[in-house]
This record gives structure tokens, sequence and C-alpha cells, in this order.
């Protein structure tokens, strides 16, 4: 359950300025859980039960910032917030079609929150959701004329599931209705409530203090832990129990010297699965080397750092396996029941891989140091160390050990493009000094182009 405090209100419809409403289209954002509860309502700058009885027109020209719109006069039947003496109110809002224009019928009446501007204009708008007919407002009456009263204590909330079948899938739910709610506070008080067909619950009344609250689910359900709020007077509070059976699994990473690894990818794959991008779930490690995966279906799993070995700019350590296994042969399967939340030993990596340096001197056909041009290592067929050459056309790059590069150099030569021809590198334990020449047609200059010579493809150098 998750604790959601009070919500922004009637996103575009409440606090507009006269000069920020364009008579372009109308975005509105929010309409989250609880955003429409009464009591949340409440932040608005009048709350009033009225008829609307006429409307007219206002020209662009008659508005600083030229947006034409309406005004509706309203017959104020019933006031609770900023409407104290008046019987008539006008409320603005746009023309419609694209500009938060909120369209009232003449002759029916309304339940009215509003937003009001720096010249105590009422304004409305279709991003608020909470103005509606009389007729659909019960809720919204009770609630009000219980302020009127002097409580406003109310605690809101919502049953809802939450589930996915594997690491592919986006994790989805809905409310679950008819699921009895039990809320006990204070002094033995005790309230029930029934989530209807969209799983929400509302309670009101002198509710303050904590609360503890308890969802009694359908036989087979995955099991809910009670959870607590507090309530404050005046306020209300909403709450959130999600019912599932996805789990959370959480360790941290150290190294060879027992330090944590700080921004280090951890990845989780189904066991006994062939490794699969669309099948792996990844986590970030942070400055304590912690990890964490939420919402994970029940399964056996193994965790695994640079699955496919270092890459040029990957931490260098070699794929390695929970609990600090080589390969996948050594790893532990990790086993996590449903609704569970797993704490994992920690995973400790091998000393990194030390690197190994790859210099020498490339040459134009001629015999001249070339100078300014680029010299790639590269690893995979996106991944490609570059350094720039010296002006004796020297080049220094790092490789890791007992890794396999292909090494390529690229420049112009008399107003035409020229490469080295690649060569094979496989690192072991001493620095290699490698010469190339720029004596191949042709230069490498992007991707695609040396992909269809059928070589590797070198990271872009930077310019």
């Amino acid at each position: 359950m998750r604790t959601i405090g009070r919500a922004a209100l009637l996103a575009c419809a409440l606090g507009l300025t006269l000069s920020s409403l364009p008579a372009a289209a109308c975005s509105c954002q929010g309409g989250g859980f609880g955003a429409y509860e009464p009591c949340e309502s409440w932040g608005a700058y009048a709350v009033f039960v009225g008829k609307a009885v006429g409307v007219s027109v206002v020209e662009e020209s008659a508005l600083e910032g030229g947006w034409k719109h309406r005004v509706f006069l309203f017959d104020v039947l019933e006031g609770f917030v900023g409407v104290e003496g008046k019987r008539n109110v006008e409320v603005r809002t746009g023309m419609g079609g694209g500009d938060c224009g909120l369209d009232f019928e003449i002759g029916e009446t309304y339940f009215v929150y509003t937003g009001g501007d720096a010249s105590g204009n009422l304004w409305v708008g279709i991003c608020s959701g909470m103005t509606k007919p009389l007729a659909r407002a019960e809720r919204d009456l009770a609630f009000a004329r219980r302020v009127k009263r002097g409580e406003w204590t109310a605690l809101y909330g919502r049953v809802r599931t939450n589930e996915r079948e594997d690491l592919e899938d986006e994790a989805e739910g809905e409310g679950m209705a008819g699921v009895k709610v039990r809320i006990e506070g204070p002094g033995g008080q005790r309230f029930e409530a029934v989530t209807d067909a969209q799983g929400d619950f509302t309670v009101d009344g002198q509710l303050e203090g904590i609360w503890t609250v308890r969802a009694e689910l359908p036989p087979g359900s995955p099991a809910a832990a009670p959870q607590t709020v507090e309530l404050f007077k005046g306020e209300c509070t909403g709450a959130e129990v999600i019912v599932s059976s996805l789990g959370t699994l959480r360790g941290r990473v150290i190294d060879a010297a027992r330090q944590p690894v700080a921004e280090l990818g951890v990845y989780l794959m189904p066991a006994g699965e062939p490794l699969d991008d669309d099948s792996i779930a990844s986590a970030y490690t942070d400055e304590e080397g912690r990890y964490l995966f939420e919402e994970v279906p029940p399964d056996a799993y193994v965790l695994v750092v640079n699955p496919d070995g270092p890459g040029v700019y990957d931490p260098p350590y070699p794929a390695t396996y929970y609990p600090g296994a080589s390969d996948l042969a050594g790893a532990a399967r990790v086993t996590l029941k449903p609704s569970a939340t797993l704490e994992l030993r920690d995973f400790r990596l091998p000393p990194v891989i030390p690197e190994v340096s790859v210099s020498g001197v490339v040459r134009w056909p001629d015999g001249r140091p070339a100078e300014g041009v680029w010299v790639v290592l590269v690893y995979s067929q996106w991944d490609g160390r570059p350094a720039l050459t010296d002006a004796d056309g020297r080049y220094e790059l790092k490789g890791l050990k007992g890794l396999s590069y292909t090494l390529v150099a690229d420049g112009e030569w008399t107003d035409a493009v020229a490469h080295s021809a690649p060569r094979e590198v496989a690192l072991g334990r001493e620095d290699q000094l490698i010469d190339l020449v720029l004596d191949q047609a042709g230069g490498i200059e992007t991707p695609a182009e040396w992909h269809r010579r059928g070589s590797l493809v070198p990271l872009n150098p930077p310019h």
C-alpha cells in the first residue's frame, strides 16, 4: 500500500491566468488514483452547487493575451468555499474544441469546483475531472456538507492486482471489486468498507491518528500485509493495496577486495533458458553496490555481470555469474516465491581484467608519418576505442588482456580517403607494437560501409 498526499487539483482549469490560456490543443495531466476524490478537491478556489442560467462570449480583443472564452452565469443554490454571501457568480471557461473549455447546459444544476486568477475571476475546464451535474455528485455533496459542519478528515483507497507472466511483459493490474476493507484506529475504533466496481473505497468522518488497513481477499489470492496510514484533521489520505504474486530481489555487488562496486549493470534471467535480451531484466548498483529488482514473477533465476564479456566501455570484469562463478554451469539458481522479498548474499566479482597497450606508427603509402588520422581498436560490431595520431604518426590504445580486437586506421591521402588493412590483435601479457600503412583504397567512413565489407564496425570517433 502506498499513502498518497493531497493531489494537485484541476490540472488545467484551476489557477490559470488569462495570458496563459492559448486557443490550442488542451493537454491534461494527472487523473491518477485518488485525483478526483471529493476530499482531494477541497483546494479549489470556489466550491458550490449552482444552476447555469446564462452564457456570454468574451471576444479575443477584450482580453490581454487575446484568448476568446465563455462566461457562464450561475445561481448559487448552496455555497461551500469562495462564494459566501453571493447569489450569483460568473465562471469562465474555454470555447471547447481543444482549449480546455467545459460545456454547461443552461437550466441544469451542477456541483462546481473552480480555480481563480489574479483578478478574482473563477475558471473551470475539462481537465478538472471533478465539476459535474448535481445528479452525479452525491458523494461530493455529502462530503461538502460534512466539511461545512467541521468534519473533513477522510480515508480513501483502492485494492488492485499487479501481475506479469514473465520478465518480458509489463506489470499490469485492475481494481478488485467487492473486497471488504477493515480500518482500525485509535481507541479501538473500527470501520469497514467494500470496494466498488473499480476497486475503490472511501471512509469519511473524524479519523485522526494512525490507522491500520486490512483487505480481506478472496480464497487463493496472494496475501496482502496490513498497512498503516496517518490521518490529520482537515486532510484526507489515499492508500493503495497492491495484491500481487510479484516479488523483490535485492543484494550487493563487491569486488575482489570486498569493496562495493558502484554503477555496475546486473542482469537477471530465467534459469535454464538461453541468454536473450528480450527475456532479461537489468538493474544498476548504487554507490553502496546495491541493486534492486522489483515486480519479479515467481520463478528460478540466474544473475550475471557482463554476460557477453566486457565491452570497451563496460566495467573491466569477465562474465561472472552469481555468487561468483566464471560460467553458467557454476551459477546459483535463485528461487523467488510468490510475493516474497529475497535478500541475497554478496555477489563477489573476480579481479578486474588488466589493460594491455597497443601502440605504433601510422604512415602514408610514401612512408611519411600520418598525422591526425584515426586509429580504432575494435572489440565488437558497435564497440571500439579510437585514438588520433600525433605529428609523428604515433598512436597508443589500451585493450583488455585476453580479448581479441581488430585494429584499423583511416585518413585522407591526396584528397582521397584511404585506410589500413585491418589487423587482428589478440592481447596477451605484453604490450604490442603495431605499425600501420594507409594503403587501402577507400575509407571506413560509416559503420554500414565497413559492415558491407564483412568486417567489424568501429565506434564512430568523436569530432
